[in-house]
């Protein structure tokens, strides 16, 4: 199989190889500045006594695993996403982040939804997130904590 197929594959120029490297290297940067985000966020929740499960699996059409569930994945009353885009397909995340709220709030009818964003988002994409995301926070932790303290906690209790 291996000899059919080796006239098929192309060896890479030296531009294609540079250019997936640098989209490897962004990727695995995103990634990498989203797990610090989520620490940040993490660390202000503990810090106000919010009670959350991290990353816990919630089952609707299809499963899905927001970043924080308040208060637990047996009752959840809201969800927070934590994004960070680096600039590129802004459009076809908030696409993706839309059908994972309305997915979850058709299962969970009382579930508020918040979206925390950072890096660069394009206007259409904000818009969209806007129709659908209960809540959209642009890089602002003060306002998310206050936020999940006034609007999530009052309905938790």
């Amino acid at each position: 199989i291996l000899r059919t197929l080796t006239p098929l594959i192309k060896p890479l120029t030296l531009e294609e190889l540079k250019s997936r490297a640098t989209l490897f290297i962004t990727m695995s940067n995103s990634n990498s500045i989203g797990l610090k985000l989520e620490n940040e966020i993490e660390s202000l929740l503990k810090e106000n006594n919010v009670e959350f499960v991290k990353s816990a699996i919630l089952r609707c059409s299809i499963n899905h695993t927001p970043d924080f569930t308040i208060p637990n994945d047996k009752n959840p009353k809201a969800v927070i996403e934590v994004k960070f885009n680096s600039g590129r397909a802004s459009l076809a995340r908030a696409k993706e982040i839309a059908f994972t709220s309305m997915d979850l709030k058709t299962n969970f009818k009382d579930m508020i939804f918040i979206v925390f964003l950072r890096g660069k988002w394009t206007p259409s994409a904000e818009r969209l997130l806007r129709k659908w995301v209960d809540f959209v926070i642009e890089d602002d932790l003060n306002k998310l904590v206050e936020t999940v303290k006034f609007k999530i906690h009052n309905k938790i209790l």
